[in-house]
């Protein structure tokens, strides 16, 4: 049975959720928003206290501009979380219908910032989740081939340390 627990009270609480701004992080953090809302006693039901809920537990700068995407609504919709939603969603392109994408340039990007910072099997086993996690999505929308996630892959294999 799922324990009830009543809403965080500051942003600095480890049980707030927390995401980065990139398509996939902002889905999941709807997604652990809106089960907090509902294991909540008394559950978060109206509208206007998700969307404060919503932008409350953000950084300053994402507040700042949730709050003026709100404050921008019509007077009708002000109260509608699935509008607000709707609307901060467009914000993170990719991340509307629970797709998220990616660009060559995030897996470049991802081989720059591993090339000769791998020296465990745990950095490289976090690097291999990001870096499976954005290839594979790149082959299957045609973005690249399996040579080239091979290549990118070498990229950092080079540079990996050889055992003495």
């Amino acid at each position: 049975m799922a324990s009830k627990c009543t809403m965080p009270t500051g942003r600095e609480s480890p049980s707030v959720p927390r995401f980065s701004p990139t398509p996939l992080s902002i889905t999941h953090y709807f997604v652990a928003l809106e089960k907090l809302f509902s294991l909540c006693k008394p559950a978060v039901t109206g509208g206007g206290d998700k969307i404060d809920g919503a932008h409350f537990y953000t950084d300053d700068n994402t507040y700042e501009l949730w709050a003026q995407i709100h404050n921008s609504m019509d007077d009708v919709d002000k109260n509608s979380y699935e509008d607000f939603k709707t609307k901060i969603l467009k914000y993170y392109p990719g991340a509307v219908n629970n797709e998220h994408q990616y660009a060559t340039q995030d897996l470049n990007d991802l081989v720059h910032k591993w090339q000769h910072h791998i020296k465990t099997k745990g950095k490289f086993a976090e690097f291999y989740r990001d870096f499976y996690s954005i290839s594979t999505w790149l082959i299957k929308h045609n973005w690249i081939s399996v040579l080239n996630q091979q290549k990118s892959l070498l990229c950092v294999l080079k540079f990996l340390p050889t055992k003495s």
